[in-house]
């Protein structure tokens, strides 16, 4: 595996992980410790989904793709755009698809 293809599974893996992080720590807090464990369950499925959606969307953007420190406005300007392309859709996949 050459060191580019390395980088970009960690860097995928790292944000699957921190995605995940943060609906558990959303649902512990929404719901505490006793009803974690059913919302958990309630949850994951769909969100796994529209988290690898949001990957997917990151890597056709080319985020995960090693870059110059000169190219950061443009990298961000690619970030936010990406962003709102995956919000965009995940309303459409909540609106349109209500049993998620």
């Amino acid at each position: 595996m050459s060191l580019g293809t390395y980088r970009t599974l960690m860097l995928v893996i790292g944000d699957a992980i921190l995605l995940l992080g943060g609906l558990a720590s959303t649902l512990f807090l929404r719901y505490g410790p006793s009803a974690f464990a059913k919302a958990w369950e309630l949850n994951i499925f769909p969100f796994a989904f529209l988290f690898a959606i949001w990957l997917l969307i990151f890597y056709t953007a080319r985020l995960y793709e090693a870059r110059s420190t000169k190219e950061i406005p443009a990298r961000l300007q690619t970030l936010l755009y990406a962003l709102f392309v995956a919000g965009i859709i995940s309303m459409a996949l909540f609106y349109y698809a209500p049993q998620f």
